[in-house]
């Protein structure tokens, strides 16, 4: 089986730090590299971004209780929803039927008759991210006073098409807010891959389901003492800006990827 690539690009560079609702919060942006094998068409693939204080990964190890913290990512960041071009097929079915009976030696010849129908099928391709509260701790603790720490970004292609038609990288952004302090990043994918072998259709699944594919970032935070007057406006713009900007090309190197 040939493999799956996504390639998780952080750009570092334009990384945007500042305040929001009284807290110190910061702007990361990423690009989503998909890229898929000649004989397999890329169906579905779900990148999962985790944040996790890097004291209360300690204190959890330990069998400690959770620290407060600010940690978390706000209703900021885009694009929420990106959706491809339509695009149609027309199915033609035909039914004929020429009954005959046969009684001894004769045959009977029925009405012949045709009937033919057309149906037509559309489809988009469909890239959509939302922001989750995680699991609830295994401590115990209440999962209502649980903090927006999950991004999941999830790729669903258009099912007419023998190969993706999109392009290949779709650029990201988020806005959270932190402790001023280093934090974690996980990063998880999960791709489904379809492929004709003999006249049927296989699904498969990367990586397998025995297998989990994840990494982990450190994040170095920064504080700003003086204000950013154009930082909430730039957090407030981020599902436009970012929609916006995935009609153009832009540049950055890979931080990591996954195989």
């Amino acid at each position: 089986m040939q493999k799956m690539r996504v390639d998780c690009c952080f750009l570092m560079s334009k990384t945007r730090w500042g305040r929001l609702h009284g807290k110190d919060a910061g702007v990361m942006y990423l690009d989503l590299t998909f890229h898929q094998p000649a004989k397999c068409k890329l169906s579905q693939a779900t990148i999962t971004m985790d944040f996790h204080e890097t004291t209360n990964i300690e204190n959890a190890r330990l069998g400690h209780a959770e620290e407060s913290s600010n940690l978390e990512v706000t209703e900021f960041f885009g694009p929420q929803t990106l959706t491809g071009e339509k695009r149609e097929r027309l199915v033609s079915t035909t039914l004929e039927a020429n009954p005959t009976v046969g009684i001894g030696a004769a045959t009977l010849q029925g009405m012949r008759f045709a009937r033919s129908s057309v149906v037509s099928y559309a489809s988009r391709w469909h890239f959509e991210g939302s922001r989750f509260a995680p699991d609830s701790s295994p401590l115990g603790n209440d999962s209502r006073n649980s903090r927006y720490r999950r991004v999941v970004w999830h790729l669903q292609e258009n099912e007419l098409e023998k190969q993706a038609v999109q392009q290949n990288i779709v650029h990201s952004a988020v806005a959270f807010t932190h402790q001023s302090e280093p934090f974690y990043l996980d990063v998880k994918i999960e791709a489904r891959l379809q492929r004709w072998h003999d006249r049927v259709k296989q699904i498969l699944v990367c990586p397998p389901r025995n297998r989990k594919t994840c990494a982990r970032a450190t994040i170095h935070t920064s504080m700003r003492k003086a204000i950013d007057v154009d930082f909430a406006k730039l957090v407030s713009g981020l599902d436009k800006s970012m929609t916006e900007a995935n009609l153009h090309p832009m540049t950055g190197g890979p931080f990591m990827s996954y195989n």
